[in-house]
């Protein structure tokens, strides 16, 4: 087995679809990402021997070597059992949060808010760090065709 060189990152983010073509849209639509391979099956080996696993899943780039895995199928949102792991929300760069979260509510995304203190709309950040470093930035929340929370973040000079 060949290994590519190791580049420290997210890989990617696993998404179960209740519409596999309507949770591809979206993030084709919204992020521009692309399908850049599918597969109905994944065989591995481990400590009982082989092994195969039934996935229907459609790996979607969202930017360089980070991807989303869509998992094709499922057919309604996983229940709070089923749901592993204890993840809030995962953060997509992008050039213009206003734009993209305006473009997100069009393709079927709803507002994601933060109690009565913010209703996830475009704001703009300033966060002291490290002593005198400063960062600035605008972001925005909106949840998914499935639930997911997406946090838009655009950088600001």
């Amino acid at each position: 087995m060949t290994t590519q060189s190791f580049q420290p990152g997210i890989n990617h983010i696993a998404i179960f679809a209740v519409d596999a073509d309507a949770t591809v849209s979206f993030y084709q639509q919204v992020f521009g990402s692309q399908v850049v391979q599918q597969w109905n099956k994944a065989v591995g080996e481990g400590s009982k021997g082989r092994f195969e696993l039934p996935v229907n899943v459609r790996k979607l780039e969202v930017a360089p070597n980070t991807y989303l895995f869509i998992f094709v199928g499922a057919g309604q949102p996983l229940s709070a059992a089923q749901q592993v792991g204890n993840v809030h929300h995962f953060t997509l760069r992008v050039p213009d949060v206003d734009q993209t979260y305006q473009q997100a509510l069009a393709s079927g995304a709803t507002p994601s808010a933060f109690g009565d203190l913010w209703d996830g709309a475009p704001a703009s950040f300033e966060t002291q760090y490290d002593g005198d470093a400063v960062m600035r930035c605008r972001i925005a929340f909106v949840e998914g065709l499935n639930g997911e929370i997406i946090e838009l973040f655009q950088s600001v000079v």
